[in-house]
């Protein structure tokens, strides 16, 4: 998400490019996320901080025009039982329905696995990763980890290459 003040020095310079005072001076600009779950980063922000600096709450909000998607592609591509109350849900959180007192999320245990540590996270994802000749590109295109951090990313990339020798150079894993 970006943080308000990049769309705002856009719109600055171009009122001083063009001379004109409309918002964004006529020129079409296209955001794209969903803004009830994503927030701009803030560096040792509190939640305030976070949502004040949303576009959202930025004066160029009000002069947007906002379309809507009004089909989850991922769901209506994929046929698997959970996908259509895995997409409610995820509206649910966005719209702040799905919190518990504490105002953490709550998810079903359908939704998501606890895991204790980085190796049974690997385990989980790529179940018996060291035949990896026997697998098929599907099996590797279905599966992912994500990490908010590079350093987090290499270690877990390593572990896995580690587990088995690649059939060739050219072969790797990548987790983002």
């Amino acid at each position: 998400m970006v943080n308000k003040g990049g769309p705002e020095a856009v719109d600055r310079t171009l009122k001083n490019f063009r001379a004109d005072e409309g918002p964004m001076v006529g020129v079409v600009i296209l955001f794209v996320g969903d803004f009830r779950q994503t927030f701009a980063v803030v560096p040792r922000g509190t939640k305030s901080d976070e949502i004040n600096a949303c576009l959202k709450s930025s004066f160029l909000w009000a002069s947007d025009k906002l379309l809507r998607l009004t089909t989850n592609m991922r769901v209506h591509l994929v046929v698997h039982n959970n996908a259509a109350q895995f997409s409610r849900t995820l509206l649910d959180k966005g719209d702040g329905h799905i919190l518990n007192n504490d105002g953490e999320v709550l998810l079903e245990s359908t939704f998501a696995t606890s895991v204790t540590g980085q190796d049974e996270l690997m385990y989980k994802i790529y179940p018996q990763v060291t035949q990896i000749s026997e697998k098929t590109d599907d099996w590797l295109r279905e599966r992912a980890i994500l990490a908010p951090k590079h350093d987090s990313v290499t270690s877990i990339n390593n572990k896995i290459l580690s587990m088995f020798q690649p059939i060739s150079k050219h072969i790797f894993l990548l987790i983002v």
